[in-house]
């Protein structure tokens, strides 16, 4: 969706739907520079292409829900209204597309690629969550015009509680980084969210769990514990660096010294703002 100026102004006041994702699945690379886009420091620069898709979304969703309306027979009122939910200090706000009869928030979108209709309620699961918590509701409609093959399908996604517990945490850690310049502690891309009825289990429940797969089990738990640690120190370094390229700079050299002699790490931007980082080794003598 294409917002106004008056909108990415009022963003400024508290984490909307649109940003759950880099919330739930972000790097702090990713929330470092939400919260510099929010702070109005850089521009979210959209392609033409992009604008486009936005701009053919915002024309449809009046049709994807009156379609929503006559192929559920229930009635999407309340289009375009918004709530503000406080959590621990930390403002979430939702605006709905609609809100259905039975009272459950409806998320109405357009789409010209070819994902199915489950990996759209897969994309889309940090913000029917989102919703689902500011609306207080157990459930939330995600209705989808297919314009490849011209199709409507709709999903009744359910609330995943374990995972919006972690969610709301991930929000008042980047709300605090946001606010006060306080840098989140320990925070991990979330799980995907669980939106259907299948069933829960814990490993140790499986038929072949034994004493020697707990052993396994344990080594690449751990392994994937000091991968996680090893990200996370290598995203606040990225961040760090990235932040000393200026404006007008195209592309930043840092030469290595020490051990690391000969070395080079390249800060780049590209056409569309988008700043990358990467390690050139030194070259080896034949």
């Amino acid at each position: 969706m294409s917002l106004s100026k008056k909108q990415l102004s009022e963003r400024k006041n508290f984490i909307g739907s649109s940003e759950a994702k880099i919330i739930a699945d972000g790097s702090f690379s990713d929330w470092a520079k939400l919260i510099s886009e929010k702070k109005g420091e850089q521009e979210r620069l959209v392609t033409k292409q992009l604008q486009f898709l936005f701009d053919t979304g915002n024309y449809m969703e009046p049709y994807v829900l009156d379609q929503f309306e006559k192929i559920t027979d229930l009635k999407a009122k309340n289009r375009g209204t918004g709530r503000t939910v406080d959590y621990n200090g930390t403002p979430i706000h939702s605006t709905y597309d609609a809100i259905a009869s039975d009272g459950n928030p409806i998320e109405a979108k357009t789409h010209y690629g070819f994902l199915s209709m489950d990996e759209i309620c897969e994309l889309y699961g940090p913000q029917t969550q989102h919703h689902m918590h500011t609306s207080a509701k157990d459930y939330c409609y995600i209705v989808v015009f297919f314009g490849v093959h011209c199709r409507m399908e709709y999903r009744k996604l359910q609330r995943d509680e374990s995972w919006l517990k972690m969610y709301l945490d991930q929000c008042k850690q980047f709300w605090h980084w946001y606010t006060k310049d306080i840098m989140p502690d320990g925070f991990e891309m979330l799980p995907p969210v669980d939106w259907t009825d299948q069933v829960t289990i814990n490993m140790s429940d499986l038929e072949c769990w034994d004493s020697k797969m707990q052993s396994e089990m344990n080594l690449n738990a751990q392994d994937i514990i000091e991968s996680s640690k090893a990200n996370k120190i290598a995203d606040v370094a990225k961040t760090e660096i990235k932040h000393y390229l200026p404006a007008n700079c195209r592309k930043m050299v840092l030469d290595l010294s020490g051990n690391l002699q000969g070395d080079k790490i390249i800060v780049s931007r590209s056409k569309t703002n988008t700043i990358t980082l990467k390690h050139q080794p030194k070259k080896e003598v034949k």
